[in-house]
């Protein structure tokens, strides 16, 4: 067995070496060129040929490495083939026993009163589902989604959610591309993560504290308002509480290097700005840890080099083909939104964004149940201190300062929903300081439980009624809010304008205007600053030019915020 295993690991060996070879010889410029518009016919190849080279050699240098590290194993070494088929092995068999223990396990992973807790969930959102289109997720519709397939990994600028866009892309495949089904992705990730966030408050702090927390992401608006938009922050929230759950092991250990590295990764190609969460994570693992086990630093250097490498080469595997597309890399880490400021600026601007961001995610939230959240954050707090549960009493400040690391190295102002991810780690330490305050008032633990259970279920209960009623979230207006484009887009059909051009007082609204004009069937407008053809001018009440001529135009329609002109024939 021994030699057949060496035999195979010596087959991988040579076959790496040939594959480092072949993509060698596919990094000369021509070689390649010819290559690639063979196997896949594009305009895009003549303007890519410097970047597929760099790629296919990085790539090549990658499997000589593994060849390499193949041929230096010695004799006295474990085989590594061996060493992959008994781990292969073993987790199939952990899987197949979860799975086959699956309908008894059912009630612990989901409770019934988690899934009435989901349920309320899933209804809140849905009414919310099919709001009037904003301007971010329109914009992604029409530049990267409704365009040909290599267009879903340009990274013109932050607006491509390069995960998240893929994942529109097969739900308007499968269900249209309405804004129910653009927006589908989001839903679910949203929806998912209520039942990932029991789990992990269920093992950080209590099950009590569990019910509260899946309850809070339930109901909280801010969460509602991106479980609801075609935008990748609910997938965000939903990749950094599985983070947070491999990391709560009941052995103390450190998770696995491997799969803590490929939701880094996973997130990582949702959007670049996930680094500041997987900063803090890890910065909490290794507080903890040593706080916990002593400086165990051996351990914890083994952990993040093997960490580190294997997000590395994950995110680079995923991001090629955005590479590719987007000539380079600079268009990721270097875009105009993400340029670095002079210390002066960024010292001046970093107050009032973090005062903007904390304003922003607690809107919807009536005030004194804010001051009950931060009373109740307090409390938990300093009952995570003096139990000395270290694991939740530093978690909130960990991952808030490995973030502001990240954010003073590159000295970038951020859009204040970049930190979406501590919204669920401070809602975290709510939670745990308000069972606190609950079992100080009932001692029995069944009757504890029975009142977590029932506020948690009231809560979310009115909290539904208030946002629905009141249309909180459609009044938001994050990522762009425009909800008279669709009636625009139907105007605008039913008159003949041709020969007409179309003027905009705020020339973002021709981005959702267009998307409905797609789901009509309708060629997308253009907007003209000035022409001597007769316009039809969209004057929005809050961006009103000077030199927009009323006694020119005629005042035909009134829409929301937005007054539609139209020239007289005679002008």
């Amino acid at each position: 067995m021994a030699s057949r295993n060496r035999l195979i690991e010596s087959l991988f060996c040579a076959l790496f070496g040939l594959c480092g070879v072949s993509l060698l010889v596919l990094a000369i410029p021509d070689v390649g060129l010819r290559f690639a518009a063979r196997l896949v016919p594009s305009e895009l190849w003549n303007d890519r040929s410097q970047t597929l080279s760099c790629l296919l050699l990085i790539y090549a240098l990658l499997f000589f490495a593994a060849s390499l590290y193949l041929l230096q194993r010695t004799s006295k070494s474990p085989p590594l083939w061996s060493v992959l088929r008994r781990e292969f092995i073993e987790k199939s068999r952990q899987l197949l026993s979860f799975l086959r223990r699956l309908p008894e396990t059912f009630p612990r992973l989901l409770p019934v009163p988690l899934l009435l807790l989901m349920g309320l969930g899933a209804f809140v959102r849905f009414k919310f589902l099919n709001q009037p289109m904003r301007y971010d997720e329109s914009y992604t519709y029409l530049e990267y989604i409704n365009r040909a397939p290599q267009y879903l990994f340009l990274y013109s600028d932050p607006n491509n959610h390069v995960g998240h866009t893929l994942l529109v892309k097969l739900s308007t495949l499968i269900f249209g591309s309405s804004p129910i089904g653009l927006r589908l992705p989001a839903f679910l990730a949203g929806l998912c993560s209520i039942p990932v966030g029991f789990h992990v408050a269920k093992r950080m702090l209590s099950q009590n504290a569990g019910y509260l927390f899946a309850a809070l992401i339930a109901l909280f608006p801010y969460f509602i308002l991106f479980d609801t938009n075609g935008r990748g922050y609910s997938l965000v929230v939903l990749l950094s509480l599985i983070q947070i759950l491999l990391s709560l092991r009941s052995d103390q250990e450190l998770p696995s290097p491997l799969l803590f590295a490929f939701v880094t990764a996973c997130g990582l190609f949702v959007m670049p700005s996930y680094l500041f969460f997987a900063a803090g994570i890890v910065l909490w693992l290794i507080v903890v840890r040593i706080v916990i086990n002593g400086p165990s630093l051996d351990l914890l250097k083994r952990f993040l080099v093997r960490y580190s490498v294997a997000c590395l080469l994950m995110a680079f595997v995923l991001y090629s083909p955005v590479i590719l597309v987007s000539d380079g890399i600079s268009p990721i880490v270097a875009n105009r939104f993400v340029e670095s400021l002079s210390w002066g600026e960024f010292a001046s601007r970093l107050p009032s964004h973090l005062a903007e961001t904390v304003q922003k995610m607690s809107r919807g939230i009536p005030t004194v149940g804010l001051a009950l959240f931060v009373l109740c954050f307090l409390i938990g707090t300093i009952a995570s201190i003096r139990k000395r549960d270290w694991q939740a009493a530093l978690f909130f400040p960990t991952v808030v300062l490995g973030g502001l690391v990240v954010l003073i190295l590159k000295r970038a102002i951020p859009f204040d929903r970049t930190w979406i991810f501590l919204l669920p780690i401070f809602l975290l330490q709510v939670a745990n300081g308000f069972v606190e305050c609950l079992t100080m008032l009932r001692k029995s633990p069944e009757r504890t439980i029975q009142l977590v259970q029932v506020v948690s279920f009231m809560l979310v209960l009115g909290m539904s009624f208030f946002l629905i009623r009141n249309d909180v979230i459609t009044k938001f207006e994050d990522t762009g809010s425009y909800p008279e484009a669709e009636d625009l887009a139907k105007l605008l059909v039913e008159w003949d304008h041709s020969g007409e051009s179309i003027g905009m007082s705020d020339p973002l609204l021709s981005v959702p205007v267009n998307y409905y004009l797609a789901q009509l069937g309708v060629e997308s407008i253009s907007v003209a600053e000035k022409t001597d053809a007769p316009m039809i001018y969209f004057l929005s009440r809050e961006e009103s030019p000077e030199e927009f001529d009323v006694g020119a135009y005629l005042l035909e329609q009134e829409f929301g915020q937005t007054s539609v002109y139209r020239q007289h024939r005679d002008r």
